[in-house]
């Protein structure tokens, strides 16, 4: 009998009224601590989910960073939608920053330039945040879409070809 309430609280809470009511709460207890999510992400772990999203899309698995990798399924797809392909190299990530606060969770973000397969470069936010049980996963995971995160992209689009 002891291992059915392992695990189990009972909590009882009396509440005094006119009526004099009495309510029985059954909670189940978890003892598996729970990660914190809020912890900033390291440069080369963003980095590393980076090189992963551009492995599955220069092998042309781009549903598959949709599947595996992003934080929402349904937005990366709908990104998917409107644009071109990503092209044969990899993005040059020039600059990192953590934004914190609000009600947003920690958000590592990578600033990529690059190049996509019709010729057009791009600037774009590779955003990176932890999700349950205790992963990271791209916000932003379509990394050639020109999605700037926090921030309105203007002109996200050219012409001419990424500095090297």
């Amino acid at each position: 009998m002891k291992n059915i309430w392992n695990g189990i609280a009972l909590v009882v809470v009396m509440t005094a009224g006119a009526f004099g009511v009495a309510a029985v709460v059954v909670a189940r207890h978890d003892s598996t601590p729970r990660p914190d999510l809020s912890r900033p992400i390291p440069r080369a772990e963003a980095e590393a989910l980076l090189q992963e999203t551009v492995r599955l899309a220069q092998s042309g698995d781009v549903h598959g960073i949709c599947k595996n990798l992003a934080a929402v399924e349904n937005m990366c797809e709908h990104l998917l939608i409107t644009q071109h392909e990503p092209g044969k190299l990899a993005p040059t990530v020039v600059d990192f920053e953590h934004h914190t606060g609000g009600n947003s969770p920690t958000t590592a973000v990578l600033h990529l330039l690059g190049l996509r397969d019709d010729g057009t470069t791009y600037t774009s936010d590779f955003s990176v945040i932890r999700v349950e049980p205790d992963r990271l996963a791209a916000f932003t995971a379509i990394y050639w879409s020109g999605v700037k995160y926090g921030r309105q992209a203007p002109n996200s689009s050219t012409t001419s070809p990424p500095p090297r």
